[in-house]
């Protein structure tokens, strides 16, 4: 029996789940609109379509799919449910996509059901910036786009005078945009799973940001279970409610989410795999756990080995150098033994001259990553500075 699976977006992250349906003998079609998207190669069978529309996908197989293999993707998401829905496949919904693609649908669901605080406030697209009232908003709040993902366009509002600089240069807009709170606390990243009902954590990671405006993510600390089993079982117990709600099932998430040291507000959950080189890489290597290789065992029906028995000290991190000149770019080989010893990979994609500052996630992962290992949450970051020391 010929077992199908597809891929719904085919960019480079898709690859990791490309490869592992294909060791397990699935068939896997791939489709994107973009026809230069690596997965296109590397599938079975390959089609250049827009992937907004599910139907454009329906038209395209003749044959009824096992399963949709889950990659990190955006707004599209919602054509995965779609199918999903339309064949009659375990996996997310096209319901439970849109709303956690959805930023102000998303805010109002749980807000609704008091999983969500603070504000949320829509600008609708072709709104002029007179329309846009200052004192409607208490300082400092978020503005971002109401679609997308990355980090795309997102900004931290301090000020008035930052405020009236960012209403000249974006509105009107031909997208939504939404206000909101700022929440205050720590930020953290889950990777998990939702299978036949039950929330599932693998990892927890620990977030390093930039300063505001851009606040972008330039790194993750692993968080060992044995130290952090408190949050592990908050987090565990307040996801699962939010699943519930949402309607989320049978699927892999990422989640980011601010802790206050007593409880936690949610800033986005998304059910698919977290992107930035997290769940094909970072996470199997901190936990042992092939993410997809579970959500594949979930669709055979088979059991799911999600959660890890152990979680080691690693650190992945991106090159968050800005507004400078980079003369030299080292090499693996010209780090200290003791260093070269710690980093598991290391992969820098940026080139000798200025660098801007990282205004979003696609502009950060242009310029690569690596992953050390370390004794502690201390030892990494030392490692880590370490490790930046070298560049000049």
């Amino acid at each position: 029996m010929n077992h199908q699976a597809l891929i719904i977006g085919a960019s480079s992250e898709s690859l990791y789940a490309i490869s592992i349906a294909q060791k397990r003998g699935y068939t896997v079609t791939a489709f994107d609109g973009n026809p230069d998207a690596p997965g296109l190669t590397y599938a079975d069978n390959a089609y250049v379509t827009d992937i907004k529309n599910p139907q454009n996908i329906i038209n395209k197989i003749n044959f009824k799919p096992d399963f949709i293999l889950p990659v990190p993707i955006g707004r599209y998401l919602i054509s995965s449910g779609a199918i999903n829905d339309h064949f009659g496949l375990k996996g997310i919904s096209q319901c439970a996509a849109n709303i956690c693609t959805d930023k102000y649908l998303f805010h109002s669901v749980l807000s609704k059901n008091s999983l969500r605080f603070g504000v949320c406030h829509l600008i609708e697209a072709g709104c002029d910036k007179s329309d846009i009232g200052i004192n409607s908003y208490k300082l400092p709040f978020i503005l971002k786009p109401r679609y997308g993902s990355g980090s795309r366009n997102v900004y931290i509002v301090n000020s008035i005078s930052q405020w009236n600089d960012l209403q000249n240069s974006i509105f009107p807009s031909s997208e939504d945009y939404i206000i909101e709170s700022v929440f205050e606390g720590d930020e953290y990243g889950v990777d998990g799973a939702v299978f036949n009902g039950k929330l599932h954590i693998t990892l927890l990671r620990k977030k390093i940001l930039t300063q505001p405006p851009f606040r972008q993510c330039v790194g993750y600390f692993s968080l060992p279970t044995d130290q952090y089993s408190k949050l592990y079982d908050y987090a565990a117990k307040h996801l699962q409610n939010i699943a519930l709600i949402i309607g989320m099932d049978n699927c892999l998430f990422h989640c980011d989410f601010i802790w206050n040291g007593s409880g936690m507000d949610i800033i986005e959950i998304s059910p698919r795999p977290s992107g930035h080189n997290l769940h094909n890489l970072f996470t199997p290597l901190a936990t042992g756990v092939s993410m997809i290789d579970a959500y594949i065992d979930c669709m055979e029906n088979k059991n799911s080995y999600i959660c890890p028995k152990h979680i080691s000290n690693m650190l992945i991190g991106y090159f968050d150098f800005e507004n400078c000149f980079i003369n030299h770019i080292p090499t693996k080989e010209e780090f200290p033994v003791k260093l070269k010893e710690s980093i598991i990979e290391y992969q820098c994609l940026m080139k000798s001259g200025y660098i801007k500052t990282a205004e979003n996630g696609h502009a950060l992962m242009k310029r690569g990553f690596y992953i050390i290992k370390g004794n502690s949450f201390r030892d990494l970051i030392q490692k880590r500075n370490l490790l930046k020391s070298f560049f000049t």
